[in-house]
């Protein structure tokens, strides 16, 4: 999500806007797409309208939960429902497992993706897409590729976390079906709890509760729901940008007709990748934003 802001007032946003214009003209950009991990608080969407932004479509899902990892070990654990710690344990004692792995791992990680996709119903995007974005991110050291195994060493779940100023998201995930009857998925958002907090990461966005199914899954693990302020365009070709925005939306159609899929909702985050599926995924979204 972006921008980042020290501050979020109107003095402020107004000033980002005056120099992200200069910079959209240079470049001769139609819009600028902001996805800002700002709370939707009375007041917030004012400072936007104001600025003449305009609300656009969804790139991410506005509603998350997130984890407040500056908490102890035991105190992190203490928050987990109890059915969902009853899951975490069973994994481990049937001989599940989680290991870190690396852009070796990005094959199986894309095969158990393309599987999520193909069940939950959502486009895939490529593999060099989800190669170039975890390469960037590993490159300063804010990519983790993590992996739940079977007992035999099987992987059986998988994810990507991005982090950012103290921050971690997860992105992309996917699981096997084998992972959701042994409860893997259960003890690889654990460890991605635990190992996050551990690394010393601040606050850890659980990427979006996209189904009602998802939403109890990942509420099992704690932390708080936050509502954000959503999408917003600043725009400098307003007939051009409402073109992009009308040719994106046939993109995605037809992509979905391709695929064997469902029309979607609307707004990219009800179209793109895979990800979202009861009892452990994330929803993969794409965009580009400030």
């Amino acid at each position: 999500r972006g921008p980042i802001a020290t501050r979020f007032d109107a003095t402020s946003l107004d000033a980002f806007a005056v120099e992200l214009r200069r910079m959209a003209r240079r470049q001769r950009l139609t819009h600028v797409t902001a996805d800002p991990a700002v709370e939707s608080v009375a007041g917030i969407e004012d400072l936007f309208v104001s600025g003449r932004w305009r609300r656009a479509e969804p790139v991410q899902y506005e509603e998350t939960q997130v984890i407040d990892l500056t908490r102890s070990q035991a105190d992190l654990w203490a928050d987990l429902r109890s059915t969902t710690r009853r899951y975490v344990n069973k994994a481990r004692r049937d001989g599940c497992t989680v290991r870190d792995g690396s852009a070796a791992d990005l094959p199986t990680f894309y095969e158990i993706l393309v599987a999520t996709a193909r069940r939950g119903g959502f486009v895939h995007r490529s593999m060099d897409t989800y190669v170039h974005i975890y390469e960037l991110f590993a490159a300063s050291g804010d990519a983790r590729l993590l992996v739940a195994e079977l007992p035999d060493g099987t992987p059986a779940a998988v994810k990507i976390l991005l982090s950012c100023d103290g921050r971690v998201a997860q992105p992309y995930s996917g699981m096997t079906e084998a992972g959701a009857r042994t409860r893997a998925n259960y003890l690889l958002e654990w460890e991605t709890i635990s190992r996050s907090a551990a690394a010393g990461l601040r606050e850890y966005d659980m990427s979006g509760l996209a189904t009602p199914g998802i939403t109890y899954f990942k509420q099992g693990f704690g932390g708080r729901r936050v509502d954000y302020v959503g999408t917003w365009d600043l725009v400098m070709l307003p007939f051009l940008r409402d073109a992009l925005v009308r040719a994106r939306r046939a993109y995605v159609w037809f992509a979905r007709r391709r695929h064997g899929l469902a029309p979607a909702d609307g707004g990219e985050k009800a179209a793109s990748d895979a990800g979202d599926e009861a009892d452990g995924g994330a929803p993969d979204t794409a965009g580009t934003t400030a």
